[in-house]
C-alpha cells in the first residue's frame, strides 16, 4: 500500500512501480515533498535509481539485486526451505518485469532445491527479455 503526505495530510494513493507512475502523482500533488513506496521496489528494486538518473533497469542491475538478496537470505536463514520461501516471494512481484515468462514462473514456484531454483534463475536472466515501462 503506498501512501503521500503533504504537511499533516497522508494519502493512500495506486501502486508505483515506474518512473512515469511516480511522475504522475508528482503532476497530481505537486506541493508533496515525500513519497513512501513498498511493494513498488519489490517488482522494480531499481526504482529509485530511475527516478534520480533516468536510466531505466537494465537485466545487469536486476540480477545483481537478486544475487545479493539471494546471498544474504543465505547467510542470515537456517536451512534451504525459508530462503526459497523468500525467494519465491520476490518474484511474485519481480516476474512482472520480464515479458512472456510464465515457464519460468511455474518453474520457480516448483522449486524445493536451492540448486535448482539457482539453475532456473540463471536461465531466466539469460534468455528472457525485461519488459521496461
Amino acid at each position: 500500500m503506498y501512501f503521500i503526505a503533504t504537511s499533516n495530510i497522508c494519502l493512500k494513493i495506486t501502486d508505483i512501480v515506474s518512473k512515469t507512475d511516480y511522475t504522475r502523482i508528482k503532476q497530481e500533488y505537486p506541493d508533496i515533498s515525500a513519497v513512501m513506496i513498498g511493494r513498488g521496489f519489490l517488482q522494480n528494486p531499481m526504482l529509485a535509481e530511475e527516478n534520480i538518473s533516468s536510466s531505466p533497469c537494465d537485466i545487469k542491475k536486476l540480477k545483481e539485486f537478486h544475487d545479493l538478496l539471494l546471498e544474504g537470505y543465505i547467510e542470515v536463514m537456517s536451512g534451504e526451505k525459508p530462503v526459497l520461501f523468500k525467494m519465491k516471494e520476490l518474484w511474485f512481484y519481480l516476474i512482472n518485469f520480464f515479458a512472456d515468462v510464465e515457464k519460468y514462473a511455474k518453474k520457480i514456484r516448483k522449486c524445493e532445491k536451492l540448486a535448482v531454483y539457482k539453475d532456473v534463475v540463471e536461465e531466466l536472466f539469460e534468455v528472457v527479455n525485461i519488459r521496461l515501462s
